[in-house]
């Protein structure tokens, strides 16, 4: 077994850089008529707005621990 990201204390940085994601979706425009494809999503912050905006969202990672997270969300 390998070494996954959520393996450490991930939701400290995460929480911090929700500000970033909700900027980033915010300038890139993001409505219900798109496909957001998020390529590293970690635990998915980007991936949530854009889906909470209507967008179907698509997000891969190979941390397979953080992509559980972002399910949760």
């Amino acid at each position: 077994m390998g070494l996954d990201w959520a393996d450490g204390d991930y939701d400290l940085p995460a929480a911090a850089l929700e500000p970033a994601a909700a900027s980033l979706v915010q300038y890139a425009g993001v409505t219900a008529e798109h496909h957001v494809i998020d390529v590293g999503c970690g635990t998915g912050n980007a991936t949530v707005i854009a889906a909470r905006l209507g967008a179907r969202v698509t997000a891969i990672d190979p941390a397979e621990g953080l992509i559980e997270i972002a399910r949760d969300k």
